[in-house]
């Protein structure tokens, strides 16, 4: 399990690469039908990277950490920059829940051609 709790953007960036492997290759565990395709990435402007822990008891609490990265107008990607995700939520729940998220972004309207 990828610690949820943020420290540095090293470790940050070292969390992401393995999210990232762990969405892109095949293994016993993920087969084809459950990795993300490598043209889906090849033509993403950006990708937030994350790792999420939900917990509670009826009140649930929610929270993370992870990287976003852009594509350059030269093809390569930008720096990392940390981000994190925090939220409450309410009614009849009862359990722990860890999500890791890759969210590719293939609009960028900030962003130039």
């Amino acid at each position: 399990m990828n610690n949820p709790i943020p420290s540095n953007l090293k470790s940050e960036a070292k969390k992401a690469a393995k999210i990232l492997r762990e969405f892109t290759e095949i293994t016993s565990r993920s087969g084809p039908d459950k990795i993300i395709p490598a043209h889906v990435i090849a033509k993403a402007k950006g990708l937030a990277i994350l790792s999420v822990i939900k917990a509670g008891f009826l009140v649930t609490a929610r929270g993370g950490s992870g990287i976003v990265v852009a594509r350059l107008p030269d093809g390569k990607w930008s720096a990392p920059s940390a981000i994190g995700i925090a939220g409450l939520g309410g009614g009849f729940e009862i359990g722990i829940e860890t999500h890791l998220l890759h969210i590719p972004s293939r609009h960028c309207p900030g962003c130039l051609p």
